[in-house]
């Protein structure tokens, strides 16, 4: 099966795939983000879902691997943060929601 047959990838992603030549995970993982950006129309959301596809292949799109990372660390710090408002500043719940709710939004790349 080519990469760009996989069924969780939107159309607009398999096409950009295509236009690239690209026929296997491995292939796909080789470009750098650069090179998605270059297609007409493959932004933000088209290199995601790309790379999230890449995922479960075991792989990443070059230039996003590190930002996921640095994301999902300063989540965790946010999420220690939010339990030490919890435990230690007399319980200051609306802190440490909103803390929590700040890590799950950085987490999933709604905040920058």
């Amino acid at each position: 099966m080519k990469i760009w047959e996989d069924p969780d990838l939107t159309v607009r992603a398999a096409n950009c795939l295509q236009l690239l030549n690209v026929n296997t995970p491995e292939e796909a993982a080789q470009l750098a983000m650069a090179d998605y950006c270059k297609i007409r129309n493959a932004g933000r959301h088209t290199i995601k879902n790309i790379d999230q596809v890449l995922q479960k292949y075991g792989y990443y799109v070059k230039g996003l691997a590190p930002k996921l990372a640095l994301r999902r660390e300063i989540a965790a710090a946010l999420r220690k943060r939010a339990e030490f408002a919890w435990r230690h500043e007399e319980n200051d719940a609306h802190a440490a929601r909103e803390l929590s709710r700040a890590a799950e939004l950085i987490e999933k790349g709604e905040l920058p």
